[in-house]
């Protein structure tokens, strides 16, 4: 709250400028925190509710513009929920979810953690910077269902963006560790595979923000050079 003015993203209404006191109070900012908790703990529900309400003050009181914010930032939420309800299946059940992404950096994991059909928390796992990879990507698939799977039980299926090598023995092993039967599928179609896809985009996400171009680009020339 110590700036004088605030900067063009308060201009284009992309930001509450909480760094001016006399624009944003502490309360107004402390509305948007709540909020954009709802929004990262998945209660969509709840977050819609409260946009409505403020859409219907605001729009009570005239404030048309703020009205109309609202309701695109409702409308947005929506569409979030409607497709989250989308992925989200009892068929779905309980599953570990991988998706992948090497290059020349390195690589990005990030794993889903499905739970009667919904997805509950989403861990990211990855090669330190400039680490090369010897194998490939079903090498890095396997060096991280072991890393994963150290300190946590696997859900009854594991479902992986690509086949790797001596899948019986791994399920072995996490089959003792859980003490029920544990398999690792590469589904092909259907709900599954949307939701390997989907980790597997969020890989190349991670990807790209693990490794920024100017690594990249290194061991881009460097593996060209090779």
């Amino acid at each position: 709250g110590q700036r004088g003015r605030p900067c063009l993203e308060y201009d284009i209404k992309r930001c509450l400028a909480p760094c001016v006191a006399e624009i944003c109070t502490e309360d107004q900012y402390g509305v948007a925190v709540a909020n954009t908790r709802l929004l990262l703990e998945g209660r969509n529900d709840e977050l819609i509710e409260r946009l409505h309400d403020r859409m219907q003050s605001a729009s009570d009181e005239e404030r048309f513009e703020e009205a109309a914010q609202l309701r695109d930032a409702l409308r947005t939420v929506q569409t979030l929920r409607d497709r989250q309800q989308k992925v989200a299946s009892a068929g779905l059940g309980d599953r570990d979810v991988f998706g992948l992404k090497v290059g020349p950096s390195g690589g990005a994991i990030q794993v889903f953690q499905v739970r009667r059909g919904r997805v509950v928390e989403r861990v990211e796992l990855g090669t330190d910077p400039g680490a090369a990879i010897a194998g490939g990507a079903a090498d890095v698939l396997h060096a991280a269902l072991m890393q994963f799977y150290e300190l946590r039980v696997a859900a009854t299926e594991i479902n992986l963006p690509e086949e790797i090598e001596d899948v019986e023995a791994m399920e072995e092993l996490l089959t003792g560790r859980a003490g029920r039967r544990v398999r690792i599928l590469v589904p092909q179609r259907g709900d599954k595979r949307a939701l390997v896809e989907l980790a597997t985009r969020n890989a190349e996400l991670s990807y790209r923000t693990r490794f920024n171009e100017t690594t990249a680009a290194h061991f881009d020339a460097l593996e060209t050079l090779r």
